[in-house]
């Protein structure tokens, strides 16, 4: 035992340090501590969360009408609740996907369809909410959403790929200004 947490010879070995703690950790533990007169038992438990990776809240407008709000996040550990909320109030229409791999580490995916015809301002603000309750963990995103732009974000960003692949393949791509203008494009819309 190197680890003291204290000089103090009564108190010097009263923890533990572990190193690079994993989630497959968490659990209960006892602590006994024994003398000649006594002794005397403690069971408490011990959380290791994962805050995950990868947190994400993007838009997706494919209709005209209809933008799809999608929060996903990888790796979370335990068991997140995930909500999306517009001034403060869940959406209900939302649409949750929890898969939990052999680690048990999570992957949530959290959907909702919005029209156009529910937001009633210029533009709306969501967040996307994600907490682990037993660890006091909570971590949001925003997106603001302004009904009635066009669904063209992701024909721009997949006409500008196309002069690269057409490159790559000897045939001449499209002229550079076509080029800037769909990058443009891509920058207005996002």
């Amino acid at each position: 035992m190197d680890f003291k947490i204290s000089d103090e010879p009564l108190q010097a070995y009263r923890a533990i340090k572990i190193l690079k703690p994993t989630t497959d950790l968490s659990g209960n533990y006892t602590c006994v501590v024994s003398t000649f007169i006594e002794e005397d038992r403690q069971t408490r438990s011990m959380l290791v969360y994962s805050p995950g990776r990868n947190f994400d809240f993007v838009q997706e407008k494919k209709y005209v009408f209809l933008v799809t709000l999608i929060c996903t996040m990888e790796d979370v550990y335990p068991k997140p609740e995930v909500v999306i909320t517009a001034q403060g109030i869940p959406l209900k229409q939302s649409v949750s996907e929890m898969k939990m791999d052999s680690w048990g580490l999570y992957t949530v995916t959290v959907k909702t369809v919005v029209h156009d015809d529910d937001v009633t301002t210029p533009y709306q603000e969501y967040v996307c909410t994600l907490s682990i309750p037993s660890a006091n963990y909570t971590i949001s995103k925003t997106t603001v959403y302004y009904p009635g732009l066009m669904p063209t974000t992701y024909i721009a960003a997949y006409e500008i790929q196309k002069p690269q692949e057409r490159q790559a393949n000897g045939i001449v791509g499209l002229s550079r200004s076509l080029h800037q203008f769909l990058a443009v494009i891509i920058i207005i819309y996002m």
